[in-house]
């Protein structure tokens, strides 16, 4: 997952450069300053993504379930 603020173009050669080495690459924009703040997901794989951590595990972790 990359999670930064770079130029679209940069973002574009950072997926390039994941995915040559088999990697799926999952780009991410945080919508507000803060640590529990929505996430946007964009790539082909983010339902598999959102599966995971969408487990009651992490949920019981974070102490919130869906």
């Amino acid at each position: 997952m990359g999670i930064n603020s770079v130029a679209p173009a940069t973002k574009q050669a950072a997926q390039q450069a994941v995915e040559a080495s088999g990697v799926h690459y999952i780009d991410t924009a945080v919508m507000a300053p803060g640590l529990q703040v929505p996430i946007l997901l964009g790539s082909s794989h983010t339902a598999a993504l959102a599966a995971a951590l969408m487990t009651a595990t992490t949920w019981q972790t974070a102490g919130r379930y869906p």
